[in-house]
């Protein structure tokens, strides 16, 4: 007996959704426990009728390397020009051409918006081609899959990080973004409602005329601004996902799942 974690069942195409109910759900109703790594997930899987205790713990972030630090533009440094990062897979779910549509009503001047991630199923190709339509291939960058100090130096870089989802269990691009001390505008189809919390980003809805309020509020800050959303996400970042604190937790729910102790805190 175990700790299973269903991910996003609710999405999955028809196929999944009867291996779900064949499968998935007899083992999910006989695991000891259920993990979720979000509130938000949480009450999703006691909204399919699952009987079983939930805990809810957020994974982990690893800590970017020194460079980071130098890495960011100096405080008080030119306005322009300035970068706006995606850094995911570039798929149908992760709401790139709403994000193009709500970036062609603005038309921000002196951004950047930089792309980054593999081609899933081709969407690239339809990605660029709306973007292209929408006049926009002056001010959008595409860029392959960054990995290790490419990724963190991607993340640091910027000076905005959009992740304009429809759905997300976690979204770890968001804490690592923190990290480096660069805000984030996400959807609440991601569990980031924090970033409202801690004043370090923008966490509405996932619609065009969402993405558009937020871009709107954030390109209207200057560097400086944006630098000190970055600096409260960072200490929130530090404080919340750091591994060996999460780590902890797990192995509390473990000893409870051993009978070695009481139910732990994040139990929901």
């Amino acid at each position: 007996r175990g700790m299973l974690e269903p991910w996003a069942i609710s999405h999955h195409r028809w196929k999944k959704a009867i291996a779900w109910h064949l499968y998935q759900r007899r083992d999910l109703e006989h695991a000891t426990c259920l993990h979720a790594t979000a509130p938000s997930e949480a009450e999703s899987i006691k909204r399919l009728g699952l009987r079983r205790p939930v805990f809810t713990i957020p994974n982990g972030v690893s800590t970017p390397p020194p460079a980071w630090q130098t890495w960011k533009k100096p405080i008080g440094a030119s306005e322009r020009p300035r970068n706006a990062i995606f850094l995911s897979r570039i798929h149908p779910k992760k709401g790139i051409p709403m994000l193009a549509e709500a970036w062609s009503r603005i038309r921000p001047q002196g951004w950047r918006m930089v792309v980054v991630g593999p081609d899933e199923n081709g969407h690239r190709a339809e990605v660029i081609d709306l973007v292209h339509r929408l006049g926009l291939s002056n001010d959008w960058e595409f860029r392959d899959q960054a990995f290790g100090e490419a990724k963190w130096r991607c993340l640091a870089e910027a000076d905005l990080l959009i992740l304009p989802t429809y759905s997300e269990n976690f979204g770890n691009v968001v804490p690592e973004s923190l990290l480096v001390e660069t805000p984030v505008v996400t959807t609440t189809g991601a569990p980031w409602e924090g970033l409202l919390t801690h004043s370090c980003g923008w966490w509405v809805s996932p619609t065009v005329e969402g993405l558009k309020q937020a871009l709107t509020s954030a390109f209207s800050k200057s560097s400086d601004e944006l630098r000190e959303m970055g600096n409260r996400g960072r200490d929130w970042a530090l404080q919340s996902f750091d591994w060996s604190t999460l780590a902890a937790k797990m192995i509390e729910v473990y000893q409870w799942a051993l009978k070695e102790r009481q139910s732990p805190k994040c139990a929901h």
